[in-house]
């Protein structure tokens, strides 16, 4: 059983990859995972949102504080918009 102290603190390995379908004319397809380096558990998801979205539920009530407008983790939820943004 996780302990409050345990779910205040969480860790994982995250790996973002493109598929390519072997159909000509099929858009490529973003997938990704999770994994816990403590236990090994590894979460898969199709799609970047539905890791946020584990995320957010592995956080709690948590989870709603501390995103910012581009799903990054930033401190009291705000967002530094500057360095955000891909350097030209």
């Amino acid at each position: 059983m996780e302990t409050t102290e345990q779910l205040r603190y969480q860790a994982y390995l995250f790996r973002l990859w493109e598929e390519r379908p072997a159909e000509p004319g099929r858009p490529a397809v973003w997938r990704c995972s999770l994994e816990d380096p403590g236990t090994g558990e590894r979460h898969g998801f199709g799609s970047l949102e539905a890791a946020v979205d584990f995320l957010r539920t592995r956080m709690g009530k948590e989870g709603d504080r501390g995103m910012g407008e581009f799903g990054s983790w930033c401190p009291g939820g705000r967002v530094d918009k500057e360095r955000s943004r891909p350097e030209d």
